[in-house]
């Protein structure tokens, strides 16, 4: 497995590398923008990541647009139904706008809210189908 981990604080980013590294390899994002640019590489090289654990509000880019352009150049290559990457929007605002946005115009599959609860994040993952219960 291989995962896009979007997180712009260090210590919610070390969580969420210490919960994900056991299960495959980890790339980290510090934003919006970051992330796109590692999406991209990983899809040239041939090597596209199963699943991305993205926070909402990050400088630079949010993850919501992040998750639009990701699903754009998804849609040139031709990339749809269970190849589109799977996505975990996360945020510490309870933001309904933001929920349904994630839902709606970025196809996300879960939305969590921080503080993360682990046990919560792997049950999600194991729902996708990305972690095996």
């Amino acid at each position: 497995m291989k995962f896009l981990l979007v997180e712009d604080d260090y210590v919610s980013a070390m969580v969420l590398v210490n919960v994900m590294s056991p299960y495959g390899e980890c790339r980290m994002a510090a934003n919006g923008r970051e992330a796109v640019t590692a999406f991209k590489e990983a899809l040239n090289m041939g090597k596209p990541f199963d699943a991305a654990i993205m926070d909402i509000m990050m400088p630079v880019m949010d993850g919501q647009e992040a998750l639009r352009e990701i699903r754009k150049i998804e849609a040139e290559r031709g990339i749809g139904g269970l190849n589109m990457l799977k996505v975990i929007m996360l945020t510490c605002v309870e933001d309904y706008d933001s929920v349904m946005a994630s839902f709606k115009d970025g196809q996300a599959e879960a939305f969590l809210n921080k503080p993360l609860e682990v046990d919560e994040l792997k049950a999600h993952l194991e729902k996708l189908g990305i972690l095996k219960s």
